[in-house]
């Protein structure tokens, strides 16, 4: 069955979006210091993981298939900039605290 190029590009958004929307939504329940790394790994993960089943799948760049090889660019280089955008000092003083806190709880 041969898919034709607009419908091909929409399917491709709404496998993205389908999976990045429960990744988005549990990051509701996480503390505010860790929305950004998280965030940020998911991205960097997905950007890899679609370009790895891209590659996987037989489709290359050069074949004319240059879609998902973008998108995957475009993932990882988000990731990538919201890491930047991420205070370290801030995450840290969470994990020091949360380990704070599993070790008080550990001892009751």
């Amino acid at each position: 069955m041969r898919v034709d190029q607009p419908t091909r590009r929409l399917l491709l958004a709404s496998v993205l979006t389908a999976f990045a929307a429960p990744w988005a939504l549990a990051t509701l329940r996480l503390p505010m210091a860790l929305i950004l790394p998280t965030l940020s790994m998911f991205l960097v993960f997905s950007g890899f993981a679609l370009a790895a089943a891209s590659y996987l799948s037989g489709l290359r760049a050069n074949d004319g298939h240059t879609d998902r090889y973008t998108v995957a660019g475009l993932l990882v280089f988000l990731g990538f900039s919201i890491a930047l955008l991420t205070d370290a000092k801030q995450t840290l003083t969470l994990f020091e605290e949360m380990e704070a806190q599993a070790l008080t709880d550990l001892w009751k």
